[in-house]
């Protein structure tokens, strides 16, 4: 008869845990909708294996998925064509497999505690981990291919350096059994660890320190993944729900204050969830045999599709027209969403990262320049490329124009400077160094283009030949920033060695070498009267200089524990203004008569590494990392407009995206980041560099 209560009084228990589930006491207005049924036996298998299915993973480029099993096999096939390219056996039974960010290589994690690389294109094992001591659950590679993350059966996660194999931080002593899912951030700068201690957990990738805690699900989490913003969290649980959370950063606050949905609608063990390109819809697969897209506004279901077998692994990617891969036990399935009667995201549009939503986004360049091919590189400085004929691709050079907007020169990390000649489109010729060149600038009265380089030299080129007229060395760490006086006879030129250096044009000698920051210079600028310029600093100070020894700090009197790294600067051509980029992603403008500061510019979304002044005076230009440029006007210091920063195929994806048709879709929307920005001498044309693009732009217009 005891017996007999106990086993009543564990029913009863149980039953009261599982009602909240079924009947979602929190965010529960999930709407069941119709189920649509999808007849699987008419579908090619995308690949068989002879055990059960244990992992999946599709390519980052879309075109291509990676299955791995218990029966040891890794087996690679291509997506669009159902068909197996290769299979590659293993000792032990594999646990979970990733590609790098590239998709020419698999990591593969084992039971047997080994982790190995394997080339995409040849099917074959590349390198491998040294062996472990606990059997391997769950690996991930992060988005800049830098880490993989590696979760083992004991709860600990190791993050690990794929080039050199090395331990990176070890994440310990939050979960004490099996880790099931592991989801980098896009920016890689943090890591979700789900569990299945029923908790999902939040750490910096740099220091290795756990940041929070997720607790609300009421069974062992299967998956976990950020949205492209980094702004929210989703996971999936053998307790059938899929939550999704805001992040948090305070160790103390309430895991139930952070659910934004528990999305409640499958009867069995959700294996896996995910967001959709657009954060604003998710989907979840179940081995109750169904898939579900949700909308996120709502919480409610948008699609509930019945796919006839029991899902137990699946991946929903955003590449080539949402491919859908499941397996049930042996037997690995894809599908497009579109047969899935799947609504289509919307892809996230450029106004999405424009810090003034009310303003007007300009997202298409008049021009792009990129690859430059088969033209001859004229001599540079120990240059060994000389007459040769190259391809190369920019690598995140700086730029200006010269030539009244008909001309722009580029300079980059690949040792080389490029003239471009903007009717064209095409480059006029090619200069290279011996090292990285970090700097750029054009004097059109003495028709000579400076290039500071990574060790410290700084290269005169006649902008008609690009051949070397003289080198300056003096500074002993890469160049900043540069230059020139508004008579052409002086250069002015900014270190990573904390010295501000002027050059005489004419006798080709430094006139003073300038001693006071304490920390590396980020800009330099000359006043339009020559009587002083002005210096950047990430020692968080302004200083103005009237002579190569005598110098004034202009923001001393701020309290230090308010004062910035300042990251950028710029000058009025009158000389009546200046202002600079600070790290706190705000802009200051000062007078340059006199120590007073006269505004104050923010809003911005990301620090302002770029300014630059229009010739007339009337428009200041901001450019950051997030790939914003913002046009502020002089007058009322408030933005009129701004310019987003795309490469070619993102915005090509954009526009597909408008049709409801994506190709290649991105993991994570990174607009490619500004560093550098110019007008051209006439006001007419706008330059811009990053990534691997360099953009030109029409002038602002009244």
């Amino acid at each position: 008869m005891k017996k007999i209560i106990e086993l009543l009084f564990f029913c009863c228990v149980n039953l009261f845990l599982f009602f909240p589930i079924v009947f979602g006491v929190e965010s529960s207005n999930s709407s069941s909708g119709s189920i649509l049924k999808l007849d699987v036996n008419q579908l090619k298998p995308l690949c068989e294996h002879k055990e059960n299915i244990n992992a999946i993973a599709i390519s980052p480029n879309g075109k291509l998925a990676a299955t791995g099993s218990a029966d040891r096999f890794l087996i690679l096939s291509d997506i669009n064509n159902s068909k197996e390219l290769w299979r590659l056996q293993f000792r032990g039974v594999i646990s979970s497999v990733a590609f790098t960010p590239d998709s020419k290589r698999i990591l593969v994690g084992c039971r047997d505690k080994n982790l190995i690389i394997c080339d995409v294109d040849s099917g074959k094992e590349s390198a491998r981990f040294n062996a472990f001591t606990r059997a391997i659950t769950a690996i991930e590679v992060s988005p800049n291919g830098k880490y993989v993350a590696v979760g083992f059966d004991n709860g600990v996660t190791l993050i690990l350096e794929i080039e050199t194999k090395k331990l990176h931080k070890e994440l310990s002593n939050v979960h004490s059994v099996s880790i099931f899912d592991i989801s980098f951030s896009s920016k890689s700068d943090r890591v979700l660890i789900a569990s299945q201690d029923a908790s999902v957990s939040i750490w910096n990738v740099n220091d290795g320190k756990w940041i929070y805690s997720f607790k609300g699900h009421r069974g062992a989490v299967k998956s976990v993944s950020f949205d492209y913003r980094n702004e929210k969290i989703i996971s999936s649980s053998m307790d059938r729900s899929v939550i999704v959370w805001k992040p948090s950063s305070n160790s103390k606050q309430d895991s139930k204050e952070l659910i934004l949905h528990r999305l409640i609608g499958h009867s069995a063990e959700v294996s896996f969830a995910c967001f959709a390109p657009d954060a604003e819809t998710a989907y979840s697969a179940s081995t109750d045999k169904t898939l579900i897209q949700w909308n996120l506004r709502d919480g409610k279901q948008i699609a509930k599709i019945d796919v006839g077998q029991v899902v137990n692994r699946a991946v929903f990617s955003p590449a080539t027209a949402y491919y859908v891969v499941w397996s049930s036990l042996k037997r690995a399935v894809v599908v497009k969403s579109e047969e899935l009667k799947f609504t289509v995201p919307k892809y996230p549009v450029p106004e999405d990262k424009n810090p003034f939503p009310k303003l007007a986004v300009v997202s298409r360049p008049v021009m792009r320049l990129n690859a430059y091919v088969n033209v001859k590189v004229e001599g540079g400085v120990n240059s060994a490329a000389a007459g040769e004929l190259k391809t190369f691709l920019p690598k995140g050079g700086k730029s200006c124009f010269f030539v009244d907007s008909q001309y722009a020169v580029t300079v980059g990390a690949d040792n080389t400077g490029v003239v471009w000649n903007l009717e064209t489109g095409k480059s006029e010729y090619l200069f290279s160094h011996s090292a990285a060149l970090t700097a750029v600038a054009f004097s059109p009265l003495s028709a000579v283009i400076a290039a500071g380089s990574k060790d410290g030299s700084i290269i005169l080129l006649n902008p008609k030949s690009g051949k070397t007229l003289t080198v300056f060395r003096g500074h002993t760490a890469s160049i900043t920033d540069l230059a020139f006086s508004s008579n052409g006879k002086r250069l002015a030129s900014a270190g990573e060695d904390k010295l501000f250096i002027t050059w005489n044009l004419d006798t080709g000698q430094s006139e003073g070498v300038s001693i006071g920051h304490k920390a590396k210079l980020s800009g330099v600028v000359i006043s339009s009267d020559m009587s002083k310029a002005i210096t950047v600093s990430a020692d968080k100070t302004i200083r103005v200089w009237t002579s190569s020894n005598k110098s004034e700090v202009w923001n001393e009197s701020k309290p230090e524990n308010k004062r910035l790294e300042f990251t950028s600067i710029a000058i009025d051509s009158a000389g009546v203004w200046f202002a600079v980029g600070c790290e706190n992603k705000t802009i200051e403008i000062w007078q340059a008569g006199e120590k007073k500061q006269i505004a104050t510019l923010s809003g911005l979304r990301d620090v302002p590494v770029a300014l630059a002044v229009s010739p007339d005076g009337r428009h200041l230009l901001s450019g950051g990392r997030d790939g914003v440029i913002v046009v502020w006007n002089t007058k009322t210091w408030k933005p009129e407009k701004t310019f987003v920063q795309l490469s070619e195929q993102l915005e090509k994806q954009i526009s597909e995206s408008k049709k409801g048709w994506i190709q290649s879709v991105l993991q994570a929307i990174e607009y490619e980041p500004i560093v550098s920005i110019k007008f051209s001498n006439d006001g007419k044309k706008i330059i811009s560099s990053g990534g691997s693009n360099i953009y030109i732009w029409n002038g602002i217009k009244e």
